[in-house]
Order: structure tokens, then sequence, then C-alpha cells
């Protein structure tokens, strides 16, 4: 959690007031994040760009800046996308060069580890390999067992990425015939990473890259997962699921707020809380969020989730008000309310998110009307009761 100050101790007077500290805990937030650190390599068009345009924002491969490193590896970064691609030349036949990226790759490896910030250490390598023909060389097949020398070998691991499986049928016999060769990797994903056209009347559609984003979110260390799930784009579920696990966090942290024993001072911290939870969840979703489009979603979440605990909140606090036993019983009804409020208006916020992610051409509305009218319309259908 950022370690956030709040100035405004007469706390939130309005929606903008609000939005303006969820700007700023969501660019502390964004600038605390460190990088998944991923080597990319294969051979010549095996699709290797491809892959890494599908399965992050942005189209990375095409929009990134790619930094020459070394002979034979560029490492692609951009600003807002929070993760490294050390990608490689493409592994020709010749021996020479073979040794001479395997060699690069291990250098690269052992140098993060001596530098000894976790930050910038190599965290996986997607070994991409072509499965449309459904064979490999031998030569390739003793590349991969060689992969990583002892000395890396327990640190990064690898996974073998079968791109343009176009037949699953056959893919999954290429994946068996792999399985029984001595290969060091962790996993063997077949994938199709966009949609493949047959003919006029039928297209194969992608599958896979959630698999592998849930494959390498399993082997990422705690302190680049949501830095990786931020910057991928095909497995919202793993969004979500992150995003609920840091909700309950934030509803436990409510729960103690609102034990204040001093009427009404729980309201400034409890909605400090709120805030800076709206900023983590952000961070996660990986949404390009303007501030039309959190006013628009804070001005509905405050309208709606607010509205029903009220009451609650009123008599928790003139209770507290009351000597000896009142202040204990409107301690602990401040305290569930505080966390069901949280609680309820972060699981909103994730929804919101959730349905706006699986929205065509959602950045285009982040300054327009239809915004508002989309946000309204999610919580009137998911949370009708409100």
């Amino acid at each position: 959690m950022i370690n956030y100050q709040y100035t405004n101790e007469a706390g939130y007077q309005n929606v903008q007031d609000i939005v303006f500290d969820i700007f700023a805990a969501l660019k502390e937030e964004l600038g605390n994040m460190a990088s998944a650190n991923i080597i990319v390599c294969g051979k010549t068009g095996v699709g290797k760009s491809t892959l890494i345009n599908n399965i992050f924002r942005e189209h990375l491969a095409d929009t990134g800046i790619g930094e020459p490193i070394t002979t034979n590896m560029k490492i692609i970064t951009r600003e807002d996308v929070p993760v490294r691609i050390y990608d490689t030349r493409g592994l020709e036949l010749d021996s020479a060069v073979q040794a001479e990226i395997r060699s690069e790759i291990n250098n690269t490896i052992r140098s993060k580890l001596k530098q000894n910030k976790t930050e910038d250490f190599i965290h996986v390598i997607w070994y991409c390999v072509n499965s449309n023909g459904h064979r490999i060389e031998e030569s390739e097949i003793k590349w991969i067992q060689t992969l990583l020398d002892s000395r890396n070998a327990a640190n990064v691991p690898v996974i073998l990425i079968l791109t343009q499986s176009i037949i699953k049928k056959n893919a999954k016999k290429f994946v068996e015939f792999l399985e029984t060769k001595d290969l060091n990797v962790t996993a063997i994903i077949p994938i199709l990473a966009e949609d493949c056209e047959i003919d006029e009347e039928q297209t194969i559609k992608a599958y896979g890259l959630d698999k592998l984003v849930r494959e390498t979110v399993k082997l990422l260390p705690d302190s680049v997962k949501r830095s990786f799930i931020n910057a991928q784009n095909v497995d919202i579920a793993s969004k979500v699921t992150l995003a609920k696990k840091y909700v309950d966090r934030y509803c436990k942290a409510a729960f103690a707020t609102g034990f204040s024993p001093i009427p009404w001072s729980d309201a400034p911290l409890l909605i400090g809380n709120q805030v800076i939870m709206i900023a983590h969840i952000t961070t996660i979703f990986g949404l390009n969020m303007q501030k039309s489009m959190i006013t628009a979603i804070v001005s509905t979440l405050a309208g709606s989730s607010g509205a029903t605990f009220v009451g609650k909140t009123i008599v928790a606090n003139l209770l507290k008000l009351i000597p000896g036993c009142g202040s204990a019983l409107g301690g602990l009804i401040s305290a569930s309310t505080a966390s069901a409020l949280t609680l309820a208006m972060g699981n909103m916020y994730i929804m919101i998110l959730e349905e706006l992610l699986n929205m065509e051409n959602v950045d285009k509305l982040a300054n327009s009307e239809e915004v508002f009218a989309r946000i309204k319309s999610i919580v009137a259908d998911k949370f009708p009761s409100i």
C-alpha cells in the first residue's frame, strides 16, 4: 500500500476533491510499480511480435521503444506499460549464432543478479517454437536443453510456447511428443495469438493466451505480479481476482477505522482508504482512465452505494456520543458499516472496470457523455436493488 498523505483535514467537500486525490494516488501507485521482465526468444518467423502485440496492451512490439542492449538482443519498453520485453534476434540454424545468443541471455540474467536489484531481475523466459509444421529440429531441442547454465537454471523458469497452433488436435500431439524430451521447461503451451481466417466462411479463433498469462503469473515473484497483470490484456479474470484480494484488504482497514471512538472522525479516514483502494484497483486493470471517466464512476458510486448506508452511519455516530456501551456499540456498527461500504464500493468499481474492458473503443468514450450513461447503466444492471 502506498504512503499517501492527505492534507484536506476538513474532509472531502465534493466529487472533484475525491477525483483529484484519486489521480494523485494513482500517479504514485503507477510510479512505484516495478516492471515484469521477460526474455522472448525463438527462430525468425515464429511470431514473437504477434505474440507480444496480442498479449500486452498498446501493441507493445509496434509502439514500444526498442533499445539494443547486446548484439543480438533489444529491450522493448513503453512508459505506461509496466513490463520489459527482452527480444532476441531470430535463432537460425547456424550453431555459432545460437551459441552467441545463448551466451548473451545467460550473461544478461547473471548481470542482473549481480546488481542485486530485484526490480531488474529476469523473471521468466518465453521460448517460441512454430507449431504449424508439428516438428522441431534436434539442434533446437538441444538448444532448449542447454539454454540456461547451472548458475542461472534455478533462477529463471522457461515456458515453451507453441505458436501458430491452428489445429488443436495436432498441437496436442506435438505437446505430447515434446514432453518425452528432456526439456528444461516449466510448461508447454500451444497458442494461436490471433484469429486465423481459413476461408470466407471459416475462422479459427485465437486461444491459449489466457493460459500463458495464468502460467506466467504463477511463476512471477509477488513484487511484479500486479505489474504483469496490468500490462497483459487477454485475461480479465486475473485482473478481477487480484483486485478482489485487495478489496478484502481495504475492507479490513475500513473495519478498524470505523471503531474510532470520536463521533464523525472516521468519515475522512474512510474516504481516504477508499480513494487509495480505487487507485490500487485501477492500476491492476490497466485502463487509460481519463478524469472524466473517474469522475463519472465516482459520482455514480457515491450516489449509489453511499445512500444505502447513510442511516446506519448516522445511528452509529450518534451512539458514539453516549458514554460507555454507546461508544462501543456505535463503534461496532460504524466499523461494520465502513467495511460493508468499502466492500460494496470496491466490488462495484471492479464490475464497472470489467465491463469497460469488454467494451470496444472504450478510449473513445473517455471524454464523452456516453461514458456517464454507460456506467450508470452498468450499475443499474448489476446492482438493481441500489
